[in-house]
């Protein structure tokens, strides 16, 4: 994946020093940005929605609130794509 989406082990280079198992557990705990499936073993962020969690943690939000920030930013994102395709 390039760009625009992010794999796990691609979050370390976004500011993300978090294991496999921590992540699963803070999503599960809604503290971390979920992530979208693109298979059985792929599954990738946002480069935007990681970004938007990292400035949100940066600016003093808890792990929640800096999770539903970023979650905001996903559901925004799908609208535009969404938007996008209708329109063509």
């Amino acid at each position: 994946m390039s760009g625009f989406w992010l794999k796990e082990r691609e979050l370390k280079s976004a500011g993300i020093p978090l294991s496999s198992t921590t992540i699963w557990r803070k999503q599960r705990d809604h503290k971390f940005p979920r992530h979208t499936k693109f298979g059985p073993q792929i599954k990738a962020w946002a480069a935007p929605v990681i970004s938007t969690y990292n400035k949100a943690m940066a600016a003093g939000y808890s792990e929640k609130e800096a999770t539903r920030m970023a979650e905001e930013c996903a559901a925004t994102l799908l609208d535009q794509k969404t938007e996008e395709k209708t329109e063509a």
